[in-house]
């Protein structure tokens, strides 16, 4: 894990800039990266300007994914994909099981109709309410994608 922080755009762009150049990611990885932390940042300021400071974390999951259906317990988050096959699954409120989800139930229990489910695609910005954000809303309900595994 790699984190940033800024209060301001331009201290949050001159974060993410020290992150990506500890990461030594391929240049144009870098560029697309800094160029959706950047515009995820602009946009949960409109979303929440109270907001005192935005964190971005450059993460690689392998094994250690969320895997149970569940709800962020903090403001919120954003979540970008960008590789593999899929991106983060999510669902509406009315298709989530609400005493089985707060109950840490089975997962395959949480979901009415796992048909209902979305899946972000690979490079989505997924915005992500959790149940701390200051403002009425639904946390949104999501896990990670199912591993897939190489077969070559």
């Amino acid at each position: 894990v790699v984190q940033a922080s800024g209060n301001s755009p331009r201290q949050f762009s001159l974060a993410v800039d020290r992150l990506l150049k500890a990461a030594a990611l391929p240049m144009l990885l870098s560029a697309q990266i800094h160029q959706d932390a950047c515009s995820l940042g602009r946009i949960w300021r409109q979303m929440c300007p109270e907001l005192l400071e935005f964190d971005v974390q450059l993460e690689i999951f392998g094994e250690n994914t969320c895997k149970k259906w569940h709800q962020d317990h903090f403001v919120g988050r954003a979540i970008v994909t960008y590789t593999g096959q899929a991106g983060t699954d999510y669902t509406s409120t009315d298709n989530v099981n609400f005493e089985e989800l707060l109950c840490c139930g089975k997962s395959e229990h949480c979901i009415y109709d796992i048909s209902q489910t979305q899946q972000a695609a690979v490079g989505d910005l997924l915005l992500i309410k959790g149940t701390n954000y200051p403002k009425v809303a639904n946390a949104l309900v999501h896990k990670s994608p199912a591993k897939r595994y190489d077969d070559a």
